[in-house]
């Protein structure tokens, strides 16, 4: 017989709305891939990418870490292996920040209560 396991202590993010999109003019390829757009991003921010010119990024939800000026860096996201960044005339490579709320679950029996 399996042993049932329990959650604890879980927070769950959830996208309320996106911000307007953001220029992406290069994505590098590194253990941490840094992409550089002209954005007002902090440290801790998700952003959503939607990436033909690397197209292993596109749809992905990333962590903002590494701010600075123009430049930050995906969270735990390796592009070493990744296509090549390109920014040929008329693709689209933008993303977007993640306005999101922290809720916090509560476990009531077999239901969660989300606060």
């Amino acid at each position: 017989m399996s042993t049932a396991k329990k959650w604890s202590n879980v927070a769950v993010a959830m996208e309320s709305a996106l911000g307007s999109a953001i220029t992406i003019t290069a994505i590098s390829k590194a253990s941490e891939g840094v992409v550089t757009a002209t954005n007002t991003l902090s440290n801790g921010d998700f952003v959503k990418l939607s990436v033909q010119g690397m197209f292993q990024l596109d749809g992905r939800v990333a962590r903002v870490s590494s701010v600075s000026g123009a430049s930050f860096t995906l969270e735990g996201v390796d592009t070493t292996l990744f296509d090549t960044f390109h920014n040929r005339h008329g693709e689209q490579n933008h993303l977007w920040h993640i306005d999101h709320h922290c809720h916090h679950a509560q476990r009531i029996g077999r239901r969660f209560r989300f606060h």
